[in-house]
């Protein structure tokens, strides 16, 4: 079907097969989440953060993806007048399917964008949580990308993107803050994240 679609381009495209599948391992730096709550601001530290991404081809330009982000970082309360202390480490890990569109066709190069839904793993470390101990929380979240891969031949690329990823935590929040540590519900649209990130596609 697709090596048609090629004839007479040069020699890295009229190997391409477009109905294909693509896998990415990437890593980058994560940076934002600030949630507002009674007792101050829920803020997620910058982080490394890394994943896998999976592109399936449906038509020429056009993808389903699957991906998975993981960061481990820290959850920090911002107390009102600038007191601040870390609550517990925390895990973050998105799991999430969508699609991805390549604007366009440049030779080897094809700048893209994609928006995916699926969940949010927000995975703290109890044993942090002196006051009383917490349980993870699955959300809804979605994420829109934009990027750009660049193939070297037809099965090997350099994929560079950035995220704004999105969870959403409920209608509220909470932290309670004792003598012994403290507690904390997430809630509220949630913690607004961004990342920027670079990885090795292999593609069949």
């Amino acid at each position: 079907m697709a090596l048609a679609l090629f004839a007479g381009g040069p020699a890295w495209a009229q190997s391409s097969v477009e109905n294909r599948a693509e896998i990415t391992a990437y890593g980058g730096w994560q940076f934002g989440g600030v949630t507002y709550v009674r007792a101050g601001d829920l803020k997620l530290n910058d982080a490394f953060n890394y994943g896998v991404i999976v592109d399936i081809t449906v038509r020429p330009g056009a993808q389903v993806e699957l991906m998975y982000n993981r960061q481990e970082t820290e959850l920090k309360l911002q107390e009102p007048f600038g007191v601040s202390r870390v609550l517990t480490d925390l895990t973050v890990e998105y799991w999430l399917a969508g699609g991805l569109m390549e604007v366009e066709r440049r030779g080897p190069t094809r700048p893209f964008v994609s928006l995916t839904l699926g969940a949010v793993h927000y995975n703290p470390k109890e044993s942090e949580i002196e006051e009383r101990p917490i349980s993870d929380e699955w959300n809804f979240a979605m994420a829109l990308g934009l990027g750009v891969k660049y193939f070297a031949s037809d099965r090997i690329g350099l994929r560079l993107q950035g995220h704004i990823w999105q969870g959403f935590t409920g209608t509220g929040g909470s932290v309670f803050c004792g003598g012994g540590g403290c507690s904390f519900g997430l809630f509220g649209w949630g913690p607004v994240q961004g990342d920027i990130a670079a990885g090795l596609t292999i593609a069949f």
